[in-house]
């Protein structure tokens, strides 16, 4: 059966507490993780009537490293320099179920390997009628 289970993502959660110690704000915490990891404009080239622009980031190996998130330096406005785990819980976790959809439909693939000589498709039909037997379906769902 399919695993119903949520992406991974990256979590942050700033302590309000220690950040208006700092006169840090929730925002200028989550600017500079954004920032970090998808990057900031910091100028363009021009080449005859084509213009790039050019971003900044962290390299993609301290993009991809949760240390080197928790370690990220936010500047206070007394002139403080906090690395971001003292002042924030960093970590990852599991984000909420993806829902996958057929047309409208919520759909669950449920896989399985056959061996033997009985042909895949009567395999399957032997399934379904087990599970048709076996479960009640509540309205409007089907096999």
């Amino acid at each position: 059966m399919e695993a119903i289970v949520g992406e991974t993502q990256l979590v942050i959660r700033p302590d309000r507490d220690l950040l208006s110690r700092y006169g840090i704000s929730v925002d200028h915490i989550m600017a500079l993780v954004a920032d970090a990891i998808g990057g900031r404009e910091a100028g363009q080239v021009i080449q005859g009537n084509e213009r790039y622009n050019i971003y900044a980031r962290l390299a993609k190996n301290h993009r991809n490293s949760i240390e080197a998130i928790r370690s990220l330096i936010v500047h206070a406005p007394g002139g403080a320099l906090v690395p971001l785990h003292k002042i924030a819980k960093v970590g990852i976790e599991s984000g909420p179920p993806q829902i996958r959809r057929d047309d409208v439909q919520r759909r669950v693939l449920i896989q399985a390997n056959v061996e033997g000589l009985r042909p895949v498709l009567m395999t399957a039909s032997i399934a379904i009628l087990k599970v048709k037997n076996a479960v009640m379906l509540r309205r409007r769902l089907c096999l």
